[in-house]
């Protein structure tokens, strides 16, 4: 994605990168801790649409529960080891791909699919 077609100002939205690790909360039942989503970096972001092509050739997904959304280039935060998962507007999502630009004043596209719950 080219720097200068994403326009600053449309980054009003926040997104926080993290992994499923310990909350620190107990299980009244069991005692044990229980896990969930771990929050590591959140940096501001904005909505990507895709056409309608774009959307049916990303085979084997399910188009309702992907959201893509643009971040400022960060080469740290596209380790999928490290953020493998993102909370968005409340909800828990699988970082599925990143798309890369690392231009000066640089954006990526980064494509979140919804998990149902942690194991």
């Amino acid at each position: 994605m080219r720097s200068n077609k994403y326009a600053i100002t449309r980054l009003k939205h926040k997104v926080t990168f993290g992994h499923e690790g310990g909350t620190g909360k107990r299980n009244p039942n069991t005692g044990k801790i229980m896990t969930g989503f771990v929050g590591d970096v959140t940096v501001h972001c904005g909505n990507y649409s895709i056409s309608a092509s774009q959307a049916i050739s990303e085979a084997g997904s399910s188009i309702t529960d992907d959201v893509i959304l643009v971040v400022r280039h960060k080469k740290d935060l596209t380790d999928m080891k490290k953020y493998p998962e993102a909370q968005y507007n409340g909800s828990i999502y699988k970082v599925a791909g990143w798309s890369i630009d690392d231009e000066l004043l640089a954006y990526d596209t980064v494509t979140l699919r919804k998990l149902d719950s942690h194991k």
